[in-house]
């Protein structure tokens, strides 16, 4: 499933309980509703004593939505080493050593 950077970031923010639990924010963060349609974001409501609805106790992922994050945090992970940057560290740091290695070894044996 395709997520939006949007929605990778309320996903965050719910694993992290960084949402508000009223209902008019609920109501007006369209990407959360959209999330909860998907099934990837549900929530336990709070009733009054006439039961109606008066908040959210809390708002969770689903398995669904572990692991949807799960999976984008990995990919973020795997694109780092695919991208310029980390090569060049990795051949740096191996040029490095071999060097050390290259010059001691000379040293050693031009004694």
């Amino acid at each position: 499933m395709q997520l939006s950077k949007e929605q990778i970031d309320v996903l965050q923010k719910v694993e992290s309980n960084n949402l508000p639990l009223d209902l008019d924010s609920y109501n007006s963060n369209q990407i959360l509703m959209d999330l909860e349609r998907k099934g990837l974001v549900d929530y336990e409501p709070e009733y009054d004593e006439s039961i109606q609805l008066t908040g959210l106790k809390r708002i969770y992922l689903t398995q669904t939505g572990k692991n949807e994050l799960s999976i984008h945090i990995n990919n973020e992970k795997s694109a780092f080493k695919t991208t310029f940057t980390y090569p060049l560290i990795t051949n740096t740091i191996s040029g490095v050593i071999g060097i050390i290695i290259g010059s001691a070894i000379t040293y050693f044996f031009m004694k």
